[in-house]
């Protein structure tokens, strides 16, 4: 009779579980919201001031809401956003205001692709196809590092991937600004004359734990989640290059070493190496991507680190070669 009220209970449990799961996801907006990129004419200075007269006419972007931990409430503090675009790059800037300003900042460590986890950050997520599917992100925290990684089906994600932009931070007594720069070479999208992507803006608070969007996102999911993205319009960015990228390298290795000769006594010997190779990637189109290699320089790779192994497990080594590794994730 105990094991059977036992059963019951569980049972009760898990399904009031279910369905307060089921309430938090809700269906994607039939009409998301929408932003309005500004196109620009004059220079744009990567400093984290946003203090140009084109940043102070550009459209704002605001309104974030929590996905964590009080999914749908609003923001405990605001963030704006606005979005320019040149015929070189795409121009994102981002205000986080905190009451407490420098005070408020949880930032543990500057390292490239920082971990999510770790502190506070802000990012954007682009969906260029607009097939709510793919995505590539870009991040930084208060201090500038650099976090960018691509996802697919907000499932297989490759944090390996490392393109080029530009980004810059500063803190002041009642938040922090960052600046991104993307150039339209570091991103892949379709031709087309006036351009909507799916964007995703999004913003954590270390402090206080939020996680909070400009698009309302269902806490089951991640802010990868492109179905519920909301629309940039007003895009016009030039037609995709075919962006060739060459990355040549030459090392030279210089040995001298003392001999012992009972006849001669010690001599000196000496010799030199030359090795040359590197790497090509090609966009043949928006969809394909062709990577060569030549005499790879292995030497670039992190050194293995040191593990003492008492198991009876062997010791796995991933893969750290820059080659290998791109868009590993996606195609695994």
């Amino acid at each position: 009779m105990r094991k059977a009220f036992y059963y019951l209970n569980s049972i009760f449990f898990l399904a009031q579980t279910c369905l307060l799961h089921a309430q938090d996801v809700f269906q994607p907006p039939a009409n998301p919201v929408m932003a309005q990129a500004s196109r620009i004419a004059e220079e744009i200075d990567i400093n984290g001031r946003l203090d140009e007269p084109a940043w102070k006419a550009a459209n704002l972007i605001r309104g974030f809401v929590q996905m964590e931990p009080n999914q749908g409430d609003s923001a405990a503090h605001d963030t704006h956003v606005k979005v320019l675009y040149d015929d070189k790059a795409l121009y994102i800037g981002a205000f986080c205001y905190d009451p407490l300003g420098r005070k408020g900042i949880r930032v543990p460590n500057l390292r490239r692709d920082f971990s999510w986890d770790d502190g506070d950050l802000f990012g954007v997520s682009i969906d260029a196809f607009n097939d709510k599917r793919n995505a590539v992100s870009f991040q930084t925290n208060p201090y500038g590092a650099q976090r960018d990684k691509q996802v697919f089906d907000d499932d297989v994600m490759d944090n390996d991937w490392d393109t080029f932009w530009k980004v810059r931070t500063t803190r002041t007594d009642s938040g922090w600004t960052a600046e991104f720069r993307i150039p339209w070479v570091s991103l892949r999208y379709p031709k087309a004359d006036n351009t909507q992507w799916g964007v995703h803006f999004f913003r954590r608070l270390r402090r206080i734990n939020q996680i909070v969007t400009w698009a309302p996102i269902p806490r089951a999911y991640s802010i990868y989640r492109m179905t519920y993205a909301g629309k940039l319009n007003g895009l016009a960015p030039p037609p995709p290059s075919k962006n060739i990228r060459i990355q040549p390298y030459l090392l030279g290795d210089f040995n001298r070493q003392s001999v012992a000769n009972e006849v001669n006594g010690s001599q000196t010997q000496e010799s030199s190496a030359w090795k040359a190779g590197g790497e090509i990637k090609y966009a043949l189109t928006p969809n394909s991507v062709l990577d060569l290699t030549f005499n790879t320089d292995f030497a670039q790779t992190d050194v293995d680190r040191q593990v003492v192994n008492l198991t009876r497990f062997s010791v796995f080594f991933p893969e750290r070669r820059q080659f290998f590794l791109e868009n590993s994730g996606i195609l695994r």
